[in-house]
């Protein structure tokens, strides 16, 4: 459960994905760049029925808890991996330097 008002890049989401849980989060910004429908419950924020009765449905229904378990580990692996995040870090680098001219340490 990651019930947040507010959120950036959240390392903990990340980790609970990678670790195969299922997710049940609250629809803030950086909440909604990692987590969508085939990996887990996005619910609104401040809405507290709809988080108790997705924790409810996840408790009661084990297939559907595991598959979206596994389908946040192959997100999280696929998308977030520190290989992933480094290219594309890289890439942002590249990008500013292309413009600027040459990196100084090549």
């Amino acid at each position: 459960m990651f019930p947040s008002r507010w959120e950036g890049m959240s390392l903990a989401l990340l980790e609970a994905m990678a670790s195969g849980l299922a997710i049940v989060a609250t629809d803030v910004a950086g909440v909604r760049d990692v987590v969508d429908a085939t990996c887990g419950i996005v619910v609104a924020p401040h809405v507290r029925a709809e988080l108790v009765a997705s924790l409810i449905e996840l408790s009661r229904e084990a297939t559907g808890r595991v598959a979206l378990g596994a389908a946040a580990r192959a997100r999280a692996v696929d998308a977030f991996s520190w290989r992933r995040t480094a290219d594309m870090w890289a890439a942002v680098y590249d990008e500013i330097f292309i413009r600027r001219g040459p990196r100084p340490w090549r």
